[in-house]
């Protein structure tokens, strides 16, 4: 390696030559609101998200903060500049008795920079890495906000489903009070039993309780809702919508969409930043070559210097052993990848079967409100012609008992079995990664 050196502009320059396996030829200084009247549950939504602001979120943090690591590694790739200013004091020993130390003073400003030109392939790797790095924390930061669209939408569908689930239990409350007084009647004139009458009382005493139950539940969901939104609320809290489906779509192919899921991109961005990994490890065994300059000024006398300096030189080092701290670092980055690519394999399968999973649940949960819909047609048809007949003596109060009761085990099942629909595509929408919250 050959590299000259220069002095003081008003000196002449000279040349040195120097060989060795790890040296320097430098003389520097290197740089140390939820209403919408007539809207549908889905769509009021869309209200809701506004409320939320993911951003705030630590998930989002950490996404800002990766992105800040490829500028981290973009900047080892450029030259680095500095400016120093010093004074030092050197003391040196006289070997005259009687004199004693000698102090002398000296004043220097420069301005140095440095630029890595090979260091192994590490710093490209370095900065792929780092993307990598980047890619994991958006798709951390959609995960997140499936996750919370899921919830939202499942407190929407509970408080909606609270919501009229007090209505019902009002209705049906009201229903038993009319049993009560038909049956009574019926018992006052000697045509019903006092067992049916007493029956009939604890019927109505059951749907009063229902509707403080209803009260209790309502005031629960608002809670949860509340606490989705991120807020405490200490007034009403209500949500307006219909129980109203989109028509199903088809079954997909569950295989490639699993390929589309958070976690699978996740997971097949952890290996790549692993082979990235490798990469950094197999770097060290490569030596390493920078080129470095500067410009300043020196004095021995005055603060502000007045002799002109410069300098520039190039560096080349190689390691000629190190324990094998290098052999064990490819090994345990090896290692590292292969991890990472059986917890790719093992995450394909698991998103195949969450999807499928998911997705026949919601298939099932939304045919059920059409079966529950149907039998709820009939229970209505059948409780009004046995209510005519058991006032004409052509029922017995069991029959009719029975009739009425089915007719309100209906009720309650079609609002629940509404409700589990949401609940079900809420999840098959978080397994997706997608929901409201673009």
């Amino acid at each position: 390696m050959f590299a000259c050196i220069g002095g003081s502009f008003r000196l002449a320059s000279y040349c040195i030559m120097s060989f060795s396996l790890s040296f320097w030829m430098v003389a520097g200084y290197l740089p140390a609101e939820y209403r919408r009247p007539g809207g549908g549950a889905a769509g009021n939504l869309g209200r809701l998200r506004r409320r939320i602001d993911p951003q705030q979120s630590p998930v989002a943090g950490r996404r800002r903060g990766s992105r800040k690591g490829p500028g981290r590694r973009h900047g080892q790739l450029r030259p680095l500049p500095a400016a120093d200013f010093g004074q030092w004091v050197h003391r040196q020993v006289q070997y005259r008795i009687g004199y004693g130390y000698q102090d002398s003073t000296s004043y220097q400003a420069s301005l140095s920079a440095y630029q890595s030109l090979f260091a192994g392939f590490g710093d490209v790797a370095t900065l792929r890495r780092s993307q990598a790095l980047l890619t994991i924390a958006e798709i951390n930061f959609q995960t997140t906000k499936a996750a919370l669209s899921a919830t939202l939408r499942q407190s929407f569908a509970r408080l909606l489903y609270a919501q009229d689930f007090m209505l019902v239990s009002e209705v049906i409350a009201a229903r038993r009070k009319e049993n009560v007084n038909l049956v009574e009647m019926r018992f006052d004139a000697g045509r019903e039993n006092k067992g049916s009458a007493l029956r009939s009382k604890a019927y109505y005493r059951q749907a009063q309780f229902e509707v403080t139950q209803a009260h209790r539940g309502l005031k629960t969901a608002q809670q949860q809702m509340a606490a989705t939104l991120g807020r405490h609320e200490i007034t009403i809290l209500t949500v307006t919508g219909n129980w109203d489906f989109a028509s199903l779509p088809e079954a997909p192919d569950f295989n490639a969409l699993a390929f589309q899921t958070p976690d699978y991109r996740s997971a097949k961005t952890q290996v790549r930043a692993a082979k990235e990994g490798v990469r950094i490890a197999k770097s060290d065994f490569y030596p390493t070559w920078s080129v470095n300059g500067a410009i300043g000024r020196s004095d021995d006398d005055s603060l502000i210097p007045k002799n002109d300096q410069w300098s520039v030189g190039t560096a080349i080092s190689y390691p000629l052993f190190v324990g094998g701290q290098h052999w064990y670092g490819v090994r345990g980055a090896k290692a590292d990848q292969r991890k990472a690519e059986d917890t790719l394999h093992d995450t394909e399968n698991q998103m195949v079967a969450s999807l499928e999973d998911r997705f026949v649940a919601w298939q099932n949960a939304a045919e059920q409100t059409e079966v529950q819909n149907e039998f709820l047609k009939a229970a209505e048809v059948r409780a009004e012609i046995a209510r005519a007949q058991y006032q004409n003596g052509l029922l017995s109060f069991e029959d009719w008992d029975l009739i009425e009761n089915d007719l309100i085990d209906k009720q309650k099942a079609m609002l629940t079995s509404q409700r589990d629909a949401v609940v079900a595509r809420a999840a098959w929408e978080k397994t997706l990664g997608t929901g409201v919250i673009p």
